[in-house]
């Protein structure tokens, strides 16, 4: 009945679906925002553009898995940067990291309540760099 009814039906062909993406920049928009606010405990976020190179395919998911494994490898609970940053005072319960990768842009954020916002910013870069030297052994996997 359905398919007796729909097939008497005349439809125009669909037209392609043409999807247009602004040209992301390489550099950041803005380097620093700072909001002065009447808090108890300030809370600050570092963000992390990402290559606006295009990835397609098998090169896209490996770029987002990887980029989401070494934060969690580093800064989920059990990471070894977490535990450092915890044991200096530098961030508390409420630290969190996401990353996001999009087909022409993408993004990680590293942020929570800390009670000096500059010795935060400044050991969390510290440390996103020295991600460059070093290795993660099998076993840790």
């Amino acid at each position: 009945m359905i398919k007796e009814n729909q097939s008497g039906k005349k439809f125009d062909k669909l037209e392609d679906i043409q999807r247009f993406y602004p040209e992301e920049p390489e550099e950041v928009a803005k380097k620093e925002n700072e909001q002065v606010m009447p808090v108890s405990v300030a809370k600050c976020t570092i963000g992390i553009k990402e290559s606006v190179e295009e990835l397609e395919g098998d090169a896209f998911i490996k770029k987002d898995l990887l980029q989401d494994m070494m934060l969690t490898y580093y800064f989920s609970k059990s990471g070894q940067f977490y535990e450092e940053l915890y044991q200096q005072n530098i961030i508390d319960s409420s630290f969190y990291f996401e990353t996001n990768l999009e087909k022409n842009f993408g993004y990680s954020i590293l942020g929570g309540n800390t009670d000096d916002p500059d010795k935060f910013v400044e050991k969390l870069k510290h440390l996103l760099l020295s991600t460059n030297e070093r290795k993660i052994s099998e076993e840790d996997f």
